[in-house]
């Protein structure tokens, strides 16, 4: 599709990304999400949604681990 583009993370991960996406972008998983998603940080500490990614070996939470309990 034209609103994507194959980019490479900094871990060396390739991928289909958003058009949109820049450097310095993060790349983050909700829990119960099938997929990876873009987000960029704003001046006040928020974050923006830009859009869904694909990435090989990430997809529908293969790199979810769970978190421990405090």
């Amino acid at each position: 599709s034209l609103a994507r583009r194959f980019s490479r993370t900094t871990n060396g991960r390739l991928g289909s990304m958003p058009r949109y996406a820049e450097v310095g972008d993060k790349i983050c998983l909700f829990y119960g999400g099938n997929f990876p998603y873009v987000i960029r940080q704003r001046g006040d500490g928020t974050y923006r949604y830009i859009g869904d990614c694909y990435l090989d070996g990430v997809m529908y939470g293969k790199a979810m681990v769970e978190g421990r309990k405090s």
